[in-house]
């Protein structure tokens, strides 16, 4: 908060002289700070600073922008002669460079003494610049008639960044310098990822079509596709696997892509993988690793997609059964019901020897464990592995799981199946209540 008797006496004077109430002259009132200060500006120059950095704070970078801005330079020097400011000039201009200011850049830097390089910590100011989107600060520094940084500082970071934010001007203006221009294929085509990543589709296909060192669409050996494919950015696959040379396959690393899309849940990509024209990865791919991975993400229409693909579709039992098995540790009883019921080879409802079953009971998923002890086709039993679910179950303290099992009508698991394993399991994790379970029923 202002208070006018802290500000110079010309300031206080023109502040009472047009006050209508003599008693705020200790209290705060902008709007006569505000127009003494109109009144005073240019007449008094320790005035006008004292009364900025009244205003604005005692750190002295905000009055050194409004100086800058109104072309105040003996004031800017009278701020830096006060000891107000950052001393470390380099500090200043990192600072001032993340806000765009160039005009007070361009006083900081034309400083006769102590001023900084333009071109200190190799270009930081160009890379904060090209970060945040300044394009005539970046363009400012770039030109500097002394220590100006390369355009290719820190090898190539100004240009990544700028290919992450999506600056396709600022981009473009790097690329383009006559002298020390970044490589578009710099870092291996980091700047390709972070644009393809971020959604900046333009300034990609702006990377891939420059005319030299542009990078390859297939570059990164595939990781930039994995990612695309998880996060789900159809268009900058779309650009990429349509790109006229060097253009990453579909169906690259068996159809890796398509699973990691399955397992993120990202149907679009998927469809549009399957329907690639050249090279689509088969629905099957991987011994139908997608539909586990489709069954792990809990997503059904994706699942319901793979298992109708036209051609070279996968199988419900694919890996032995083991969709059904990610389904368990989800809990997901919709995609267990899909599996089970799929008309043409469906998996086991105790495939892999009861494993979806102790998974269930290993998550304490009551539902998904009725369904599959219930199920009217090869059932697992619930004493499957010597018992070895409710071992699990009272391995996690999960009460209704061991009432679900110990209680089951046929092919019950013993209270001490394991030697005991199930009473020792539960006694160390501290399940009180399961303990008491397992004592009861060995009576």
């Amino acid at each position: 908060m202002n208070r006018i008797v802290d500000l110079p006496k010309p300031i206080v004077d023109l502040i009472l002289h047009n006050s209508v109430d003599r008693n705020t002259s200790s209290n705060s009132c902008p709007h006569l700070i505000s127009k003494a200060v109109r009144e005073e500006m240019g007449s008094d120059e320790d005035g006008t600073i004292k009364m900025l950095l009244a205003k604005h704070g005692p750190d002295g970078e905000e009055a050194l922008i409004r100086l800058a801005k109104r072309g105040k330079t003996s004031a800017v020097d009278r701020l830096f002669s006060m000891h107000v400011l950052d001393q470390d000039g380099e500090n200043l201009l990192m600072s001032l460079a993340g806000k765009g200011e160039t005009s007070a850049v361009k006083l900081l830097l034309g400083r006769k003494e102590r001023a900084p390089r333009a071109d200190c910590r190799d270009g930081e100011a160009l890379c904060i610049a090209a970060k945040e989107g300044h394009v005539e600060l970046a363009r400012m520094l770039l030109s500097w008639p002394v220590n100006a940084p390369k355009a290719d500082c820190q090898n190539g970071e100004a240009l990544v960044w700028a290919a992450g934010r999506g600056h396709v001007e600022l981009a473009r203006m790097l690329l383009s310098w006559p002298v020390n221009a970044p490589r578009a294929d710099c870092r291996n085509g980091e700047a390709l990822y972070d644009a393809a990543y971020c959604g900046h589709v333009e300034l990609a296909r702006m990377l891939l079509s420059w005319p030299v060192n542009a990078p390859r669409a297939d570059s990164l050996r595939g990781e930039l596709m994995h990612d695309l494919a998880q996060e789900g950015k159809v268009e900058s696959m779309r650009l990429l696997l349509s790109w006229p040379v060097n253009a990453p396959r579909a169906d690259a690393d068996d159809g890796d892509a398509l699973c990691i899309a399955a397992w993120a849940g990202q149907f679009n990509v998927v469809e549009m993988l399957l329907n690639w024209p050249v090279n689509a990865p088969r629905a099957d791919c991987n011994d139908g690793e997608a539909l586990c991975m489709a069954a792990s993400s809990g997503s059904l229409r994706l699942a319901e997609l793979l298992l109708t693909w036209p051609v070279n579709a996968p199988r419900a039992d694919c890996q032995d059964g083991k969709a059904l098995c990610y389904a368990a540790e989800e809990g997901d009883v919709e995609m267990a019901e899909l599996l089970l019921t799929w008309p043409e080879n469906a998996p086991r409802a105790d495939c892999l020897d009861g494993e979806a079953l102790c998974i269930a009971a290993k998550e304490g998923h009551v539902e998904f464990a009725e369904l599959l002890l219930g199920w009217p086709e090869n059932a697992p039993r619930a004493d499957s592995l010597d018992g070895q679910a409710l071992c699990l179950a009272a391995e996690g303290g999960h009460v209704e799981m061991v009432k679900l099992l110990l209680d089951w009508p046929v092919n019950a698991p013993r209270a001490d199946c394991q030697d005991g394993k199930a009473l020792r399991m539960a006694a160390e994790g501290g399940h009180a209540s399961v303990v008491e379970l397992l004592q009861a029923a060995k009576k």
